[in-house]
């Protein structure tokens, strides 16, 4: 996916299916965050996790995307 300027993520605690995740400009994501984006329902065939521009997730969160789950700026 795409991972843009002035974002960071603090210590996570797992990334999978990196290429289907779009970090905006400006997100913060707290410690140990697991996200996630993998086609795992059935007929799936995609999957996509977009974190908008200046969005802000706290600690501790699970986020696993198995068709699209899109957090708006």
């Amino acid at each position: 996916g795409s991972f843009s300027w002035n974002s960071s993520i603090d210590r996570p605690l797992r990334i999978d299916g990196g290429k289907n995740i779009v970090i905006g400009k400006g997100v913060s994501i707290k410690y140990r965050t697991w996200l996630a984006s993998s086609p795992v329902t059935t007929g799936g065939d995609s999957s996509s996790l977009i974190i908008e521009d200046g969005c802000v997730l706290g600690h501790f969160n699970h986020i696993y995307a198995t068709k699209s789950i899109i957090f708006g700026s």
